[in-house]
């Protein structure tokens, strides 16, 4: 061996080296770092020392200079024992190495070291020499050589590169080009195999790879190419949507030119045409009656892109929840996104105004511009009209005409082969073939958990509320607000309509102010300029109120008096009469909120919904809410004397059945507290003041 001053000398470019041949030692980088020598794997210990054989390994062939592992062991703040710690760890390195017949393999050169080995020694080194082969292979005349070259490399991989190391500055950034190699690489493999093998196998594979690396387009362009080849259109067409709601989510771009073309391509396939459009995203003719939203969709990038994936495979699609959970938003919002995918476009259709179920028909037809002679069945010349159309028909606002909804579109589903529908609604339409929806509230923060600007912001609620702070000010929330931002959101309870609402008072009210005045949120939060039914809170719950039956709406108001959900039992309790078709109705109609704790369901109220109802328990019949409140408390008491019984004097217990309804014993404590003197046995309350007192909140129920 000769030494050498220089601290530079380049590596041999694994792309243009010679195939790697036998060596008398293998460095292993990608995965937890191996030393393998003649007599066997080379113990290495502790950290530093494994990351300064894969320091010298990222440079096999070169020189590395003191200065720079000492960079890549201790980053930009080493100590100042730096270079003797060095020395050490190489010291002890070389007697491991020894040990295993491997001596004079860390040498030193210069001001540096070096391993002595030829670099195909490296799997590193070895998997770029193989993406090098592959990517200088005429990939279209020789698709599988490149594939085999690709498939070779990435099984070098164990695991990720330098797992089990900690290198810094340098030796982290090869690190990082490593990764990227690898993905690149495999989306080459792909294309290759797509080129060579079909799509078959691909399409399992590339959807977890999209789903791995969601921003990856490549990798969307190549599940879109693999269904397209399989003849799966409807599903590549979704698979394109998909990418596009990502990467405007996430990055705020369109799809590159290359996904553009291709699916400009599946569109001239459904078309029966040669080759591609020449303006590629260009509908076949223009979305028809679309309003145009003025402000940003926020938060719904996962139902956005779940709806379009699914619309590709089926023809009813029904949008569910509560009012003012942005149904309509969303609606409107894949109708603009796959509109360009229906030769006849995308047709919007407001419901709200329809007075009977019966004129649900005529008003389609209004909106399409279809001829109706005198005395005609709008719902036949719908049908007849739409028969040879390509066309997305958004039905909006279906809760209250639904039975003229659900019976139009039945009628059309079976007449019209490619029209497809979308509707919103507080309540499924129950027609066959309907995939149903539910639309959530956004996630809110926790104000307890959650309480600086960055934690706060994380959440979609919060941005939604910045955002039309932002367009009606110009102001940002500060971080001295997260707390009271956290409130608004949390006591909103993450509905779009509430926290828009809510923001237009931000000129007038500061974040604190506005936080305060939750408990007359259903007043306070109002917007003249809205449709009558988004007006206010109160007028959008007046709206789902007034579609309940009349044993639906005194359930519902009975419910209020729970606090923190209930059960089935619970809800008897109140409403012993066909309890569980009528709270059934509450959950299909989207008042009740509907979860599981432990083994059992779970019903609520969003805190919002629970204020209304409790407004309109308050006004109802003389004697109604005495009547729901004590029904409340007896039922908690019993189950309080039960839990006591089982617990014996020893206060211990088994399963807690209780665990999930300290504030509904609170509650009932509360309401107790309150009865008149002989409105209630004094020791009712003992049962629930002895239960919270075993569980450690005997302080919570007397505050409550």
């Amino acid at each position: 061996m000769t030494d050498s001053t220089s601290d530079s000398t380049p590596a041999r470019s694994p792309r243009r080296s010679s195939a790697p041949g036998p060596a008398k030692a293998v460095v292993r980088l990608l995965g937890p770092l191996e030393v393998l020598g003649p007599a066997g794997r080379v113990p290495l210990v502790g950290v530093r020392q494994r990351t300064l054989i894969a320091l010298l390994a990222l440079r096999i062939g070169e020189i590395v200079t003191y200065e720079r592992l000492v960079d890549g062991l201790w980053g930009e703040d080493p100590p100042l024992t730096a270079l003797a710690s060095l020395r050490s760890h190489v010291a002890r390195v070389r007697r491991a190495l020894t040990d295993a017949g491997l001596p004079e393999v860390l040498a030193t050169r210069g001001r540096g070291y070096a391993l002595d080995l030829p670099p195909g020694a490296v799997d590193a080194w070895r998997f770029e020499w193989h993406v090098g082969v592959a990517r200088r292979a005429p990939a279209r005349a020789e698709p599988a050589r490149a594939a085999e070259e690709l498939n070779r490399g990435l099984a070098l991989w164990r695991a990720d590169v330098l797992v089990d190391c900690r290198a810094w500055g340098w030796g982290d950034g090869e690190a990082a080009r490593l990764r990227e190699l690898r993905l690149s690489a495999t989306e080459d493999r792909w294309a290759a195999g797509l080129r060579s093998a079909g799509p078959v196998e691909a399409i399992g594979e590339l959807e977890r790879l999209v789903g791995a690396h969601p921003l990856r387009e490549r990798l969307w362009e190549l599940l879109v190419e693999a269904l397209r080849l399989a003849g799966r259109h409807g599903e590549a067409l979704a698979v394109y949507h998909r990418a596009r709601a990502v990467l405007a989510g996430e990055l705020g771009v369109e799809p590159g030119a290359a996904m553009r073309r291709l699916h400009a391509v599946i569109l001239a396939d459904n078309a029966g045409q040669a080759g591609p459009r020449t303006a590629p995203d260009v509908p076949r003719r223009p979305a028809s009656g679309l309003p145009v939203p003025l402000t940003e969709l926020i938060g719904r990038e996962p139902e956005l892109g779940e709806i379009i994936a699914v619309l590709g495979s089926h023809r009813l699609i029904t949008l569910t929840g509560a009012g003012g959970c942005g149904k309509t938003r969303l609606g409107i919002a894949v109708a603009s996104q796959v509109a360009g995918d229906f030769a006849d476009g995308a047709c919007f259709v407001d419901l709200a105004p329809v007075k009977e179920p019966r004129m649900a028909a005529a008003a389609v037809v209004a909106s399409l511009g279809l001829p109706e002679p005198p005395g005609s069945d709008p719902g036949r010349t719908l049908a007849r009209g739409l028969r040879d159309r390509e066309l997305l028909l958004v039905l909006d606002n279906c809760e209250h005409v639904r039975e003229g909804c659900r019976s139009l579109v039945i009628r059309l589903l079976s007449a019209c082969a490619k029209v497809r529908v979308l509707a919103t609604t507080r309540i499924r339409l129950d027609v066959p073939g309907e995939l149903v929806r539910h639309i959530p509230p956004l996630p809110v923060p926790d104000p307890s958990r959650h309480t600086t600007l960055a934690e706060v912001m994380a959440f979609a609620s919060a941005r939604l509320f910045q955002a039309r702070v932002w367009e009606r000010t110009g102001a940002r929330i500060a971080e001295a607000d997260a707390h009271a931002l956290a409130r608004v959101c949390a006591g909103l309870d993450g509905l779009p309509l509430a926290l828009e609402l809510a923001a237009a008072r931000k000129p007038m009210l500061t974040m604190a102010e506005i936080a305060d005045r939750l408990g007359d949120r259903l007043h306070v939060f109002t917007d003249s300029a809205a449709i009558p039914s988004h007006r206010s809170l109160n007028a959008t719950l007046d709206w789902s109120y007034d579609l309940l039956s009349g044993s639906e709406q005194a359930l519902f108001r009975r419910l209020a008096v729970f606090a923190g959900g209930f059960t089935l039992d619970a809800a008897q309790a109140l409403w012993p009469e066909e309890t569980l078709t009528v709270l059934g109705a509450l959950v299909d109609k989207s008042v009740v909120m509907t979860g599981q704790y432990g083994a059992c369901s779970r019903y609520r109220l969003l805190e919002t919904v629970r204020a209304y109802a409790a407004e309109r328990l308050a006004r109802a019949v003389p004697g109604e809410e005495d009547e729901a409140r004590g029904a409340h408390a007896d039922y908690f008491l019993r189950l309080a004397k039960a839990d006591r019984h089982r617990a014996g004097p020893g206060g211990r217990d088994g399963p807690d059945r209780l665990a999930g309804e300290h504030d509904n014993l609170r509650a009932a404590m509360s309401w107790l507290s309150t009865r008149p003197p002989g409105g209630a046995d004094p020791r009712s309350g003992l049962a629930l003041r002895e239960y919270l007192d075993r569980r450690g909140r005997h302080q919570g129920s007397r505050g409550a």
